[in-house]
């Protein structure tokens, strides 16, 4: 990584963006921004105390300075020592701003201050980023609870063959159908990476990891909407529109996230997310 202000800048358009609305917000928020950025850290082993410290001097920093909702973050980390911050931009030019608001901070909390917060990227083993945008069409939410209480997220990452994106959402938009028919008791959101070519985020997202397990499987819940036979044939249906598929499980780490007016503050840290 280059260090330097250019470097501080762009970290800071990456991770300290608006927060996206998709996650746990209020519905009168509905409408906020349509897109997020995803900024994921790789982090060694041995690394995570000192990473989990640095992430939690960066919400106490900004929680001290009150930098206020346009800065807020949510956190979630994976047990391969991998962490994901969730926020948002209104548009791309958004991008154009990251000097306007490194500056902010630096008037906020001193610049010697925002240095050495930056300076703990040298506990990170690497690190990328994703634009995706939000498809409210293809998003359930279980009836009641409004906003559903988020502990866990179930990312599937799916690589849709080109051409075959149009079929794909008409596909999901099914699933959800019978996700709404079967009164399936986890959200699902869906998002579309930007600069790609048809790749997919589908989040299922639960009070906690054993809520999820608990739930009925998408299989199930498509069986009880329609049929086995439908079920089987929408899965084939699916193999064959996409190349590739990942999953991964995220716990939301809220001593980890800034999220000023979303709630209670969070609690100290405890122990690095990853393990056996």
């Amino acid at each position: 990584m280059v260090h330097g202000r250019k470097s501080l800048a762009v970290l800071a358009a990456l991770v300290l963006a608006p927060l996206a609305v998709p996650l746990a917000v209020a519905e009168e928020e509905a409408a906020g921004p349509a897109y997020s950025l995803i900024h994921y850290d790789e982090v060694e082993p041995a690394q995570a105390l000192a990473y989990e410290a640095w992430i939690a001097e960066w919400v106490k920093k900004f929680t001290g300075a009150e930098m206020g909702k346009d800065y807020a973050w949510w956190a979630f980390s994976s047990a391969e020592f991998s962490y994901a911050y969730m926020s948002g931009m209104p548009d791309f030019a958004f991008l154009d701003k990251s000097e306007e608001r490194l500056a902010a901070m630096g008037e906020a909390m001193g610049e010697e201050a925002v240095k050495e917060l930056m300076a703990g990227m040298k506990t990170v083993r690497a690190h990328h980023t994703e634009i995706v945008k939000a498809l409210p069409e293809l998003h359930y939410e279980p009836a009641g609870e409004t906003p559903p209480k988020i502990g866990f997220a179930r990312l599937g990452v799916h690589h849709v063959k080109p051409g075959h994106e149009e079929k794909f959402k008409a596909l999901i938009q099914r699933v959800v159908a019978d996700f709404r028919k079967a009164g399936a008791p986890v959200t699902l959101e869906a998002y579309e990476v930007q600069f790609g070519s048809g790749t997919y985020h589908l989040v299922a997202l639960a009070e906690s990891a054993a809520q999820f397990y608990s739930a009925p499987t998408t299989r199930e819940l498509l069986t009880q909407a329609e049929s086995a036979e439908a079920a089987a044939a929408m899965y084939e249906e699916w193999r064959g529109l996409i190349h590739d598929y990942e999953i991964s499980d995220w716990t939301f780490r809220p001593e980890l996230s800034y999220l000023p007016g979303y709630g209670p503050p969070p609690k100290e840290p405890e122990a690095p997310a990853g393990g056996e």
